[in-house]
Formats: C-alpha cells, sequence, structure tokens
C-alpha cells in the first residue's frame, strides 16, 4: 500500500514537473537572471530540487541532518536561501 502511494504521488510529481512545474520557474528564474538557456534551466532544475526534496523526504532528512523541515519558520528561511543562491 505505502509503495503504490509512493508511486502515485511520483507520477503526479513527474507530470507536474513536464507540465508546468519547472517551465514556471524557469520563466521566473529568467526575469531576474540573465544567463543563457542550458544554464537557466539547469538552475530552475536545481532549485525544484531543492525545494522538492524537503516535501518528499523532509521530515526523515531533517532528523538525520538535525534541521526541522516541519517548521514552517525554518521553511521559508531555508526557501530563502535556495532562491538567494540562485
Amino acid at each position: 500500500v505505502t509503495h503504490s502511494l509512493h508511486a502515485e504521488i511520483e507520477q503526479e510529481y513527474a507530470a507536474f514537473v513536464r507540465t508546468e512545474g519547472l517551465a514556471l520557474i524557469t520563466r521566473t528564474l529568467g526575469e531576474f537572471l540573465h544567463v543563457d538557456d542550458e544554464i537557466l534551466r539547469m538552475k530552475a532544475f536545481q532549485m525544484m530540487s531543492s525545494l522538492t526534496l524537503i516535501l518528499l523526504v523532509g521530515q526523515e532528512t531533517g532528523a538525520a541532518i538535525g534541521l526541522n523541515f516541519t517548521n514552517s519558520g525554518f521553511r521559508s528561511r531555508y526557501i530563502q536561501t535556495v532562491v538567494q543562491s540562485m
């Protein structure tokens, strides 16, 4: 049951990335980053990966590295750090 649930979520997430997610982030980054298209897509993928990891495995990952991704204030600071690093 758990595997089926995760497989369904992964399929929905993959569909979102292909249809909307990556393009949305790429367009947004393109408004303030002046780099070639390939670098822009790499940065968008890097950002999306950094942000979605905490959603997919945040509780387990956070505990392993001593960060509390379940705390909304911490998540906000993490997101700001990811965005600023672009």
